[in-house]
């Protein structure tokens, strides 16, 4: 094997768990069924080992899923070296990770919208103010700071 041409191995289709899955267009789904069908498969698919005789799948999922809709059970596989493997599996935790935090944003930003607007109704109420700045000023300067804050994304939002 040198550099250049990664060796290929016919590896099981049962021992492939893709770790970041994604959703196909069927038709073209299917047209990529019928040219492995017709042609067989031009580029291997790219996996890593996870355990002795497990892969995590690098690259090739519409690839692996053709496979799998014709009734193959062995497939080509490139199989990328250990360190490969582990900035691989860091990077679908990171993906993954990711994709949590994205699904939570919008409802995190109407929450901090709903809460500052409040805050604000609350500082600009004298007598809360004057209350709290005898008995509670810690209170009120963090309620201050929260207020300053979300007006300075405001700010910026603005002048992007």
């Amino acid at each position: 094997m040198t550099d250049s041409q990664p060796e290929i191995q016919m590896i099981p289709v049962s021992s492939i768990t893709v770790l970041n899955p994604r959703s196909r267009n069927k038709r073209l789904f299917q047209e990529l069924v019928q040219s492995i069908a017709k042609l067989g498969l031009k580029k291997p698919i790219t996996v890593s080992r996870s355990k002795e005789d497990s892969y995590n799948l690098v690259c090739g999922q519409g690839r692996l899923e053709a496979f799998q809709a014709l009734g193959q059970s062995r497939i080509p596989a490139v199989i990328t070296p250990g360190q490969m493997a582990r900035m691989e599996r860091e990077m679908a935790a990171l993906q993954q990770h990711f994709k949590a935090v994205d699904a939570t944003y919008g409802d995190d930003v109407l929450v901090l919208v709903i809460a500052v607007g409040y805050l604000s109704k609350l500082v600009a109420n004298r007598k809360v103010e004057r209350y709290l700045s005898q008995h509670h000023s810690e209170i009120l300067t963090q309620f201050q700071s929260i207020i300053s804050a979300a007006s300075l994304d405001r700010d910026g939002a603005a002048a992007a």
